[in-house]
């Protein structure tokens, strides 16, 4: 049995490799590199706010 390590993101409502996580906290976090942060996951309001109440945020 194969063990799936991925996360739940609550921006897309699907599951996302743990770096690709990573990446988007980073985006969340820092305005510098918002702009590099695909838009699936900016497409809810509050998708910052989103971001740092999800359990994963730092993963």
């Amino acid at each position: 049995m194969e063990y799936d390590d991925r996360v739940m993101c609550p921006l897309i409502d699907e599951k996302i490799d743990p770096m690709e996580c990573v990446d988007v906290v980073d985006c969340v976090l820092n305005p510098l590199f918002l702009n590099s942060l695909p838009e699936k996951y900016k497409a809810k309001e509050n998708f910052k706010e989103i971001c740092k109440q999800c359990k994963w945020h730092c993963y």
